[in-house]
């Protein structure tokens, strides 16, 4: 398949069109009930968590998909096509993922990245602002011990 001028690989298309399928199918007709209810089921979670959405570019022994970049941007675009609050939320997670999956020890990977992936954890969080700076995350001065 070609798309965006750029050759995409078997595994690339494969996880394009299951978050496509899964967006359709689960997503899209629950979207803006959602939305106006300001709610979000969380066993959808774990549902996107099964196909490996959550942790996209994470190991697989740690429940990811272990794809590349360019795989969890088509994801993501392939959700927000139906869902886009739902695609931001996996944007969310799979960032708090990958930063544990890099940094992380085994005893935090066990306790956190696992059930994240999984979809099992909630959805994934991170701060990115402080009074002083506001979002410019270079200015950021808190740190965690």
């Amino acid at each position: 398949m070609l798309k965006y001028g750029v050759s995409l690989t078997e595994e690339q298309n494969l996880i394009y069109e299951t978050a496509k399928q899964f967006g359709q199918d689960r997503l899209k007709p629950n979207a803006e009930k959602w939305d106006v209810e300001k709610t979000f089921p969380e066993e959808v979670l774990a549902q996107l968590g099964e196909l490996g959405l959550m942790g996209i570019c994470v190991p697989m022994d740690h429940g990811g998909a272990e794809a590349d970049t360019l795989s969890y941007v088509l994801a993501l675009q392939a959700l927000a096509e139906s869902c886009a609050s739902t695609s931001v939320t996996v944007a969310v997670c799979n960032l708090a993922a990958n930063v544990l999956n890099q940094f992380g020890n085994a005893s935090q990977k066990e306790r956190w990245l696992d059930p994240l992936v999984q979809g099992r954890l909630g959805a994934g969080s991170f701060c990115l602002s402080e009074p002083h700076c506001g979002s410019d995350a270079a200015a950021l001065k808190t740190t965690a011990t």
